[in-house]
């Protein structure tokens, strides 16, 4: 477990010199705030950055603060909506309650 920063450091002067169209990012919340801030430090702003799970994470915006804006994923997990889903009949609380007493952390975003 732990950010590695070199390689990151590493792929990143690589994608800053290649200037792919988008960045797809598939990480851990920590790795996610590695990339950022690695982005950051080499002054490289993709056209696109898709992310997956982590911008919905609490600790991101701890972490990054400003660096944070602009920056998006897939939908936030809200506990409050009104619906129920066809398979588990859970609610998103119930859901977010189950997945807590189990693993000791809440549902982040919509594709838990």
């Amino acid at each position: 477990k732990g950010s590695n920063v070199s390689v990151f450091d590493a792929a990143i002067a690589s994608l800053k010199q290649a200037a792919p169209g988008a960045l797809f990012s598939c990480v851990y919340t920590e790795d996610c705030i590695t990339l950022i801030n690695g982005l950051r430090r080499a002054d490289y702003t993709p056209s696109s950055l898709i992310m997956a799970a982590c911008p919905g994470a609490p600790e991101l915006v701890e972490a990054l603060g400003r660096n944070m804006e602009n920056v998006m994923g897939v939908t936030p997990w809200d506990k409050s909506l009104l619906a129920t889903d066809g398979l588990t009949q859970l609610s998103p609380a119930e859901y977010d309650a189950m997945l807590f007493g189990r693993v000791g952390t809440h549902a982040i975003y919509q594709g838990a």
